[in-house]
C-alpha cells in the first residue's frame, strides 16, 4: 500500500503550467508527486534516527530547519491541488537549503553533495533546461563560496570538516561538480525531449486522425443523406412493387386451390381473407343467392354476428343492387347512409364495396366488402381488383357445382367397381375351394373305394370258394372302410357348413364336458397308443360354439395322437390374454420345420403322408371355425422339441378370471 501511495496517478487532470505538451507536464507532475511522497517518508525516518544524536550535539537549529523542510515537503505531499511550480519550487528550494545547512555545519559532506545533485536534477526535471541550468551553475557557486569560507575563514564548527580543503581542492570540486552534473542533464534534457517529441508525434498523428475521421464524417453523413433519400424512393418503388406481388400471388394461390381441390367452404373463407387483405378492407362477406335471398357463405372473423345471415329483398340494398346490376356498388360513409342496415352499426363503416359474382350471364352472388371510421375510399385500382376476386369466386362456385357431380359419379362407379371387385375375387376363392373340394373328394374318397370294391371282390371269392372262415374278418374290414369313409364326408359336410352359416349362436362355453366328450370319443385311439393325458382341474370360461369347439378339440388331439411320441405324451391347458382365452394341446413328438409350419391350416393339406391317415381337412376346418368366433388359430414347434397347437377365443368377463 504504501508503494501504491507514493507512485499514485493523479485522480483528476492537472492543468499545464508551461508551454510542455501535456503528457510530458502530467509525467513530470507524477514524478514530482513519487520524489516528494517518498521524500517525505525517508526524511521522516532520517529526522527521527538522526534527531537523538543531533540534540546531543547541540545542534537545534540544523533541526529545526530540517524539521521546517520536512513539514513543507509533507505538505506537498499530500496536496496534489497545490499549484505545480509552488510544489515543484518547494521540493527543490528544501533540498538546496538542506544542502546548504550540510555544508555550512559539516563541509563538503556526501550528504552535501547528493542534496545538491537532487537540487540541479530536480530543478530540469521539473522546471526545464533553463532551470536545471541555473540550478548547476547556483549549486557550483554554493560549493566555491562555502569553500572560500572554509579556507580563508574556517568551517562554521571546526570540528566538523571532514577533509582539509585547499584553494586548487575547491576549484577541482566545483569543475568535476558543473562537468559531471552537467553532462547527466544534458543526457537528461535529451531524453526528455526525445519524450516529448514522440509525444508532440502522437499529439499531431491523432490530431491529423480526428481531422481526418472528421472529413470522414463529414462524407459519410452527406452520403448517408443521398442514400436516404434514395432508400426511401427505393422503399416507395417496393411497397408499390410488393402490393402488387402480394395480389398476384393472392390470385395465383387461390387459383392452385381452385385446381387442387380444397374443401369448398374453406375455400371460399381462404378467399374472402385474401380480399380483406389485399384490398386493405378488415370487413369482408360473400353471399351467395338461394332462391330470393343472399346466404352468407364466408365471413371474416371479426364479424361473427353474420354466421347464417340470409337477407331478402329490401334487407340490403346495397347487395341487391349490385346483385341486380351486375356492377360493383360504392359508399363512402355508410354509417350515415340512410338504408344502412343495423346489424353494422357496431362497426362505424365508413367505404363499402359489393362487388357481383358472375359467371357468363347469370349473377350467383355478392363479394362485399367495408372500411372502418377514419378510412379512405377503395381507389379505383382496388376496385378492378375486387371485380378480379369476384370473378374467380364465380368460377370456384361454378367449378364446385361441376366437381360435386364428378365425385358423386366417382363415387358411384367406384362403390361398383368395389362391390364387382369382391364379388369376382369371392368367386375365385369359392371356385379354387370347390376346386379343391372336388380334388379331395375324387383323390380321398378313391382310396376307402378301391379298398371297398377289392375286399367286396375277395368276399366275393371267398363265398363262392366256400372259405367261409374268412368272411367275419372281411366284413369287418368292409365296415372299417365304411366308417372312413362316413368320417371323411362328415368333415366335408362340417366345412361347408362353418364356411356358409353366417350366424353363429355363441353361448358361455364349460370347457371342461367339451373336452372330457372328445376324450370318450378318442377313447379307443388313445387306448391303442397308450398315451398320456394331462389336463388342468379348472378351465376358464370363454365365448363360442359348443359343437364346433368339440371338433376342434377332438381335431388337436387326434393330431397330437397320431403325431406326437410313442407312446404320446399330451399336456392341454389355458391362458388368458388381453380380452381372450388362449387353448392349446402340446404333445411330444418330433416337432415341425418351418417349411411345415407355413403349410399348416390350408385346406386339404397333409404334412406326414407315411404316418398320418387323416385326409387334410382338418386343421382347415379350425381355421374356419376359430375365424368364425372371432378368434385366431396358431402353432408352435420346433424340430425334436414337440408341437404346441392353440386357438383363442373371447373372454368373458367374470369376477374371478383364471390368474
Amino acid at each position: 500500500m504504501m508503494l501504491a501511495w507514493l507512485t499514485a496517478k493523479p485522480t483528476a487532470a492537472l492543468p499545464v503550467s508551461d508551454g510542455t505538451i501535456p503528457e510530458l507536464f502530467h509525467t513530470r507532475e507524477q514524478i514530482m508527486t513519487a520524489m516528494l511522497r517518498t521524500s517525505a517518508v525517508v526524511g521522516l525516518v532520517s529526522l527521527l534516527v538522526a534527531a537523538p544524536t543531533v540534540l546531543k550535539l547541540g545542534l537545534y537549529g540544523l533541526l529545526v530547519g530540517y524539521t521546517g523542510v520536512l513539514a513543507l515537503v509533507w505538505l506537498m505531499a499530500l496536496n496534489r491541488q497545490i499549484a505545480y511550480h509552488l510544489r515543484g519550487g518547494t521540493f527543490v528550494a528544501g533540498t538546496y537549503a538542506l544542502a546548504l545547512n550540510e555544508l555550512l555545519h559539516f563541509g563538503y559532506s556526501a550528504d552535501a553533495h547528493i542534496y545538491l545533485v537532487a537540487f540541479a536534477m530536480c530543478s530540469l526535471l521539473f522546471f526545464g533546461l533553463r532551470v536545471g541550468a541555473a540550478a548547476l551553475f547556483a549549486s557550483a557557486a554554493t560549493l566555491a563560496l562555502v569553500g572560500w569560507q572554509i579556507v580563508s575563514v574556517g568551517p562554521l564548527r571546526p570540528d566538523s570538516a571532514i577533509i582539509t580543503l585547499t584553494p586548487v581542492l575547491v576549484i577541482t570540486v566545483c569543475l568535476n561538480f558543473v562537468m559531471i552534473i552537467g553532462a547527466v542533464q544534458a543526457g537528461m534534457y535529451a531524453l526528455l525531449r526525445s519524450l516529448e517529441s514522440a509525444w508532440a508525434r502522437e499529439r499531431d498523428g491523432r490530431i491529423q486522425l480526428e481531422h481526418a475521421n472528421s472529413q470522414l464524417e463529414q462524407r459519410v453523413a452527406v452520403r448517408t443523406a443521398e442514400l436516404v433519400v434514395a432508400r426511401d424512393a427505393t422503399i416507395a418503388a417496393n411497397q408499390a412493387i410488393s402490393a402488387q406481388n402480394t395480389y398476384l400471388s393472392a390470385l395465383y394461390q387461390s387459383t392452385l386451390d381452385l385446381l387442387h381441390r380444397r374443401a369448398f367452404p374453406e375455400l371460399l373463407q381462404v378467399i374472402v381473407d385474401r380480399a380483406a387483405t389485399i384490398l386493405d378492407a378488415p370487413y369482408g362477406e360473400l353471399m351467395v343467392q338461394e332462391g330470393d335471398e343472399l346466404v352468407v357463405q364466408a365471413f371474416t372473423a371479426n364479424q361473427p354476428f353474420l354466421r347464417g345471415d340470409r337477407v331478402r329483398r329490401g334487407e340490403a340494398q346495397l347487395s341487391w343492387q349490385t346483385f341486380d346490376t351486375r356492377q360493383p356498388v360504392m359508399i363512402d360513409d355508410y354509417s350515415a347512409w340512410a338504408a344502412r342496415r343495423a346489424l353494422y352499426d357496431p362497426l362505424a363503416l365508413s367505404a363499402t364495396a359489393d362487388f357481383p359474382i358472375v359467371v357468363g350471364d347469370a349473377a350467383l352472388g355478392v363479394l362485399a366488402m367495408g372500411r372502418p371510421a377514419g378510412r379512405q375510399p377503395f381507389t379505383a385500382t382496388q376496385v378492378q381488383q375486387g371485380l378480379l376476386f369476384s370473378h374467380l369466386i364465380g368460377m370456384v362456385l361454378s367449378h364446385a357445382q361441376l366437381y360435386d357431380l364428378a365425385l358423386r359419379e366417382i363415387a358411384e362407379r367406384t362403390e361398383a367397381e368395389q362391390s364387382l371387385r369382391e364379388q369376382t375375387e369371392l368367386l375365385h376363392a369359392q371356385n379354387a375351394e370347390l376346386d379343391a373340394f372336388a380334388h379331395t373328394v375324387a383323390h380321398d374318397l378313391k382310396t376307402p373305394l378301391t379298398g371297398l370294391i377289392g375286399q367286396s371282390e375277395l368276399l366275393k371269392f371267398g363265398v363262392l370258394s366256400g372259405k367261409i372262415a374268412d368272411i367275419p374278418a372281411e366284413l369287418d374290414t368292409l365296415i372299417a372302410i365304411g366308417r372312413k369313409m362316413s368320417q371323411i364326408i362328415t368333415e366335408m359336410l362340417l366345412l361347408a357348413s362353418v364356411r356358409k352359416q353366417a350366424d353363429v349362436p355363441s353361448t358361455q362355453l364349460e370347457m371342461a364336458p367339451i373336452v372330457q366328450e372328445v376324450q370318450t370319443r378318442l377313447a379307443h385311439q388313445i387306448t391303442a397308443t397308450e398315451a398320456t393325458l394331462i389336463q388342468p382341474d379348472t378351465w376358464p370360461t370363454a365365448i363360442g360354439y359348443a359343437p364346433w369347439i368339440e371338433e376342434v378339440w377332438s381335431n388337436y388331439l387326434s393330431n397330437a395322437l397320431k403325431y406326437g411320441g410313442q407312446p404320446p405324451q399330451i399336456t392341454m391347458g389355458a391362458d388368458l390374454v388381453p380380452g381372450f382365452v388362449r387353448f392349446w394341446v402340446r404333445d411330444n413328438g418330433p416337432g415341425l420345420s418351418a417349411e411345415q409350419r407355413s403349410r399348416l391350416f390350408t385346406t386339404f393339406t397333409r404334412l406326414d403322408t407315411a404316418r398320418a391317415t387323416g385326409h387334410g381337412l382338418g386343421l382347415s376346418i379350425v381355421q374356419r371355425i376359430i375365424a368364425k368366433l372371432g378368434g385366431e388359430v396358431g402353432v408352435e414347434s420346433e424340430p425334436a422339441q414337440g408341437t404346441c397347437f392353440f386357438f383363442t377365443l373371447p373372454q368373458r368377463i367374470t369376477e374371478h378370471p383364471l390368474v
